[in-house]
């Protein structure tokens, strides 16, 4: 007897459960296939065909008896959002478990991996199978897919805010007309990722680094995750590290540009964007004035090492902080000491662009913020004046202004709540802030001389360990998304919508 597929209105988290089921699936497959590289290279492969198994096993009901409504309520959404994220860190965390990492290790390592932060507790990576290995590098991947995908086609579709949360993430890429047709070119996205993947992965491997190696770095460097399947870049050629400067600028870069260049065949969006420019100038106008910083106060050369040169170091530093990848080209919790510090933080808070898998607030965030205040400025010369915030000749409605505000006001409280959490938990003022604002801006590289970017967090408190997960979770989500879901309105409204639907 075949079992009738539930109407999408019998319950209102019918959308969440499907779509937690095609995650399910996805994730399922993925271990089993690397279940069969564990096997190929001689190791345990209980850690990754059981809950590979169990997981399919889990999704096909999911997947066949619910389905998602064709207009989502924006709370629906959300939730379906919010919760996915802690979903997958809950799924990812399985292999790690029974690869005998304790509980909170375990939770610690997916969520950082899902959100594309680069943190671990790991002090050798050596020391890790191949195939956990693979599955670290994996679930950034996965991190980097969903960030996009979330950003350029679910949320518009859903409508969640208006306009408002939809340009909130899109705005500088000129995708004002793209909304209409998102649903239909999302596979492009997906295929214009996999492509820079494969490319990275081939060059990597025909630059020298292992095959193993090489798919590992490329996964995390095209999510700009950070997890590297050894314990220094050193280990890699110059020609290597230049390619991932490359990369990582473009994982960093609105994904809506690679798609125009690419199937609209237009290269030249890239010039015409105002973000795309902002971002690059502004990483080598820091890369020249930390360079300049460091070499002028220390004249320590162990500060940039040698692979691609002194400067060429502090420009893999500058991109890979930037674009929240957070590879580590040189110690840089040495230059907490000078100037450069100050560049540190300014460049883990702004990020990447928007719709990137990077983190942090976002360029077009700091654009409109620079250019709110400079109008608030010529408001008190100029009363009677209209000021326009505008963008590439765009004006900047209200709604997308005051969401970049709040997101921007947002990370800053964020910053503080954490930082005195920390400090409660007995790390130093700047310790404790260089761990917030790593997990936070989801970077993932810690510049304090206690748990610099060369080592791990291994040594940190259980319960501190939890905390900065949840700070990695909050800035996957720009904090505002989640905070949503502590709002009495919302559990009011999806209360009044499954009273609404119940049959």
């Amino acid at each position: 007897m075949k079992i009738p597929k539930l109407s999408v209105n019998a319950k209102w988290d019918g959308p969440i459960i499907h779509m937690t089921g095609n995650i399910t699936g996805i994730l399922g497959t993925v271990m089993l296939l690397i279940s069969i590289i564990a096997l190929y290279f001689g190791e345990d492969v209980k850690p990754f065909l059981y809950p590979g198994l169990l997981c399919i096993l889990i999704a096909l009901p999911m997947v066949t008896l619910f389905a998602i409504e064709k207009n989502l309520r924006p709370v629906d959404g959300l939730l379906m959002v919010t919760v996915m994220w802690l979903f997958v860190i809950g799924i990812g965390s399985v292999p790690f478990l029974m690869s005998n990492f304790a509980a909170v290790d375990a939770i610690f390592e997916s969520a950082s991996g899902f959100t594309t932060t680069g943190s671990t507790i790991i002090n050798d990576v050596g020391d890790l199978p191949n195939s956990l290995l693979l599955w670290r590098s994996a679930t950034q991947w996965f991190g980097g897919i969903a960030t996009i995908l979330i950003v350029i086609s679910i949320l518009p579709m859903l409508g969640i805010g208006g306009k408002s949360m939809v340009l909130n993430e899109t705005f500088g890429s000129g995708t004002k007309n793209f909304t209409a047709r998102i649903k239909d070119t999302a596979k492009q996205f997906v295929m214009i990722y996999l492509g820079l993947t494969i490319i990275l992965a081939v060059a990597c491997i025909i630059l020298g680094a292992g095959v193993l190696e090489s798919v590992c770095i490329t996964m995390s460097t095209i999510s700009t995750g950070g997890f590297m399947p050894v314990n220094s870049l050193d280990a890699y050629n110059s020609a290597i590290h230049l390619t991932l400067m490359v990369f990582m600028f473009m994982g960093g870069t609105n994904f809506y540009l690679h798609y125009r260049a690419v199937y609209e065949k237009d290269p030249s969006v890239y010039m015409k964007n105002s973000e795309f420019k902002i971002m690059a100038l502004w990483f080598i106008a820091v890369a020249v004035l930390m360079f300049l910083i460091i070499t002028g106060t220390t004249g320590d050369e162990k500060l940039v090492g040698t692979t691609t040169g002194e400067f060429g170091n502090v420009l893999f530093t500058v991109i890979s902080i930037g674009t929240g990848t957070g590879y580590v080209a040189a110690d840089h919790s040495i230059w907490a000491t000078s100037g450069a510090i100050f560049l540190l933080i300014a460049l883990m808070f702004i990020g990447g662009s928007s719709g990137s898998t990077s983190g942090g607030i976002k360029i077009y965030r700091g654009v409109f913020m620079v250019k709110y205040l400079k109008n608030a400025m010529q408001k008190l010369i100029h009363p009677r004046a209209m000021f326009d915030v505008k963008l590439d000749g765009s004006s900047i409605d209200q709604d997308t202004l005051s969401s970049a505000v709040a997101v921007v006001m947002l990370f800053f409280i964020t910053l503080l709540a954490g930082s005195v959490v920390a400090v409660i938990f007995g790390h130093s003022p700047l310790d404790a802030f260089s761990l917030v604002l790593s997990s936070v801006t989801n970077t993932g590289s810690s510049f304090s001389t206690e748990h610099g970017p060369m080592g791990s967090l291994a040594d940190v408190p259980g319960v501190m360990k939890i905390v900065l997960a949840v700070l990695m979770w909050l800035g996957r989500l720009e904090i505002i998304m989640a905070l949503v879901l502590v709002m009495p309105a919302f559990w009011k409204e999806m209360i009044r919508g499954r009273a609404r639907t119940r049959p």
